[in-house]
């Protein structure tokens, strides 16, 4: 059987949308799909999707910023490009316009949205909509709504509790009417779904918990072996991680583990004067007895396994990496991202900080605070503690890819039966098999 696929997702800093689209649209292919994925935001597409999958080029997502007053987006190489002549609606008809073309040369059973409609709205509503209203095909395809445990909360969407409310009813609302099934990409052994969507159940009947998603390669097998000496510091993308690298690096003299050797990923959306400032940083505090190595990437696509051979992580706790760093076994210090502020605390993610008091509770990781952090002498001792204590295995399910996979082509398989599409270019065929 074939039968065909479309997954969406759109990132703004991060590559977190990416990295769980491209591993439930893997196992889709691996299943025996026929998979599109469709964005205006791929990164380094050759480590991160199957080779089989087939891409719907989308214009760049853009992003506002509401500090400077602009719009800007990111190229593929992860450089943020100001749109000074931006035009909101000319980019939204462009988008839907290559919606239909796509739709057109290729009917889909089914489209796999990320994110939506919890969020991503303005850029994927109106393509939800398209799919749905298709007068030319005789069946209406399903549509998967996909979500992490943890939505975005007030203090992540600078909205306040009313405003998040009010967004969770229009959530409701089309879930009700357009979705068929939301997975939700978490294991209620850690955390539960409603503890975050308040409306939850007026949607439980249609959802369905996946596990968490992760890559294969991040998963511990039979056989590693850690490098005892290798401290790995990691940023995700990299949009937010100056700080870290800075705090990281400042405690590392003080550190018993600064002779080892240590690796700092910058992330490949750091800007360009953030990266200037934290080779600077590192350069400058070094480990004060050039014993252990030294060194920098800006991105490594094989991060996962680099972690699977540590001896100590270090990083931001956005979902994917949190979740490598859970199934990989690494002793592992998750700070949650943070902005230093020159009065005050600094500001940290509330969506991460509530993952991460769960993950602290079941003594999976070692949370630790950005107000200790950047105290290089605190941060540095909470650092030899996380590696001399280690940590209890992750014995959640991290089977959210392939489960994910699993439902949308059982649901597909349960309302179509044994019709597919052989040729998708000849309409009057597909109309014959459907008829």
């Amino acid at each position: 059987m074939i039968w065909s696929i479309l997954c969406v997702f759109e990132t703004t800093s991060g590559l977190g949308h990416m990295r769980r689209s491209a591993c439930i649209a893997n196992y889709l292919v691996e299943k025996g799909a026929r998979v599109r994925v469709a964005s205006g935001t791929f990164m380094d597409k050759e480590n991160f999707f199957h080779p089989e999958i087939d891409f719907v080029e989308l214009p760049a997502h853009r992003i506002w910023s509401s500090k400077d007053g602009k719009w800007f987006h990111y190229e593929a190489n992860g450089r943020k490009i100001e749109d000074t002549n931006f035009d909101e609606n000319k980019w939204k008809k462009k988008r839907e316009k290559i919606f239909r073309r796509a739709l057109k040369q290729e009917p889909i059973h089914a489209m796999v949205v990320e994110f939506w409609p919890f969020s991503r709205r303005r850029e994927f509503t109106s393509a939800v909509n398209i799919v749905l209203s298709q007068k030319s095909l005789p069946y209406r395809p399903l549509i998967f709504s996909s979500a992490r445990d943890i939505l975005d909360t007030s203090n992540s969407m600078k909205k306040t509790a009313n405003q998040v409310a009010k967004d969770q009813r229009k959530s409701v609302k089309m879930i009700r009417d357009s979705v068929d099934k939301v997975l939700v990409h978490a294991d209620p052994a850690l955390v539960s779904f409603a503890e975050g969507f308040a409306y939850w159940r007026k949607i439980e009947k249609k959802a369905i918990y996946t596990g968490y998603v992760v890559t294969d390669n991040a998963r511990e097998k039979m056989g590693d072996e850690r490098d005892i000496r290798m401290v790995v510091v990691s940023t995700g993308s990299g949009s937010t991680g100056l700080d870290l690298i800075k705090a990281a690096a400042k405690a590392r003299r003080f550190s018993t583990l600064r002779d080892h050797n240590w690796t700092y990923i910058l992330g490949p959306r750091m800007e360009k004067s953030h990266k200037i400032q934290a080779l600077r940083e590192i350069a400058r505090f070094g480990n004060g007895s050039q014993v252990g190595s030294t060194a920098v990437y800006n991105h490594r696509a094989d991060l996962p396994q680099i972690l699977r051979r540590a001896s100590l992580s270090i990083s931001l706790a956005g979902y994917n990496t949190t979740l490598e760093v859970l199934a990989s076994g690494v002793p592992a210090i998750l700070v949650p991202k943070f902005k230093v502020r020159t009065v005050g605390k600094p500001w940290a993610d509330a969506e991460q900080k509530g993952r991460l008091h769960k993950i602290n509770a079941k003594h999976l990781a070692t949370f630790v605070y950005p107000s200790t952090a950047i105290k290089p002498r605190s941060f540095a001792a909470k650092i030899d503690r996380a590696h001399r204590e280690r940590v209890n295995r992750a014995t959640l399910n991290f089977e959210g890819a392939r489960n994910s996979a699993e439902i949308v082509l059982g649901q597909v398989k349960e309302r179509f039966g044994d019709q597919h599409i052989h040729d998708f270019a000849a309409e009057e065929e597909l109309k014959n098999l459907y008829s």
